[in-house]
Parts: C-alpha cells; sequence; structure tokens
C-alpha cells in the first residue's frame, strides 16, 4: 500500500459512507483509492467466466468466518462471487469494513487471456 494512500485511510478511518458499488461515481464523490491489485480465486468461483467488459465496479464483502484467512474480502458482480481480494493486501481494508467504512472496487485491467492470477486488476476506493 503507498504510504500517502495510507495516511489517508488513517485519517478518515471512521468516515461511515452509505454508497453502493453500483451508485458509485468517481466524477460526483470524493473518494480516495485504498489500493490496487488483483483479484484472487477466480479459478474457484465465477471469476473463470467472468466477463468484466459490461462492469465498471464490484462490490466487496468482509467473510470474517472464513476458516483460512479472517480478514478475507470476497468480490462480487451483483449476484456473482468473482473471487477474493488477496490476503497480502486485506487486512487494513478489512478492518475499515467492520467499522462500516463503504469501499468499492473499480475494475482497471480486464485480459481474459492471462490467465487466473492476473486477468482482472482492480483498486479498491473508500467513498
Amino acid at each position: 500500500m503507498i504510504r500517502r494512500n495510507f495516511l489517508k485511510v488513517l485519517a478518515l478511518f471512521g468516515a461511515k459512507a452509505t454508497l453502493t458499488a453500483t451508485s458509485f461515481d468517481e466524477t460526483k464523490i470524493k473518494a480516495i483509492e485504498l489500493n490496487e491489485c488483483y483479484v484472487v480465486g477466480l479459478q474457484y468461483y465465477d471469476g473463470k467466466d467472468f466477463n468484466a467488459d459490461t462492469v465498471k465496479f464490484l462490490t466487496l464483502k468482509s467473510e470474517p468466518t472464513n476458516e483460512y484467512d479472517e480478514n478475507a474480502i470476497e468480490v462480487y458482480s451483483e449476484e456473482l462471487k468473482i473471487g477474493y481480494i488477496p490476503r497480502t493486501e486485506n487486512k487494513v481494508i478489512s478492518n475499515m469494513m467492520r467499522q462500516g467504512v463503504q469501499v468499492v472496487a473499480k475494475i482497471v485491467k480486464f485480459n481474459p487471456d492471462d490467465g487466473y492470477t492476473h486477468r482482472i486488476k482492480v483498486k479498491l476506493y473508500q467513498v
């Protein structure tokens, strides 16, 4: 995580938001970029068949009951579970989400021919 963005997160850690990923419009809302990463686990969920050409934003859900990672963050496109935010990137964002901070993911790169590890790249925003 970029230090500048981390400091912004700390400054606004208690902020509350009521927007959903579908109503998020970065031109009208001041959003703070938190991180940029690839979505992982695509081969185990609907990410293997997902086409991001028609989708701009993804919804994130904290999954504290995950048996492998208590900070797990699921990535959804409407009702389809695409995959997860990588374990190396999710701790601070998961803690923010548990405190009610709204975080959305914007697809910045989609390459259907690049295997599962680098297929969907997202930027995470606090709104």
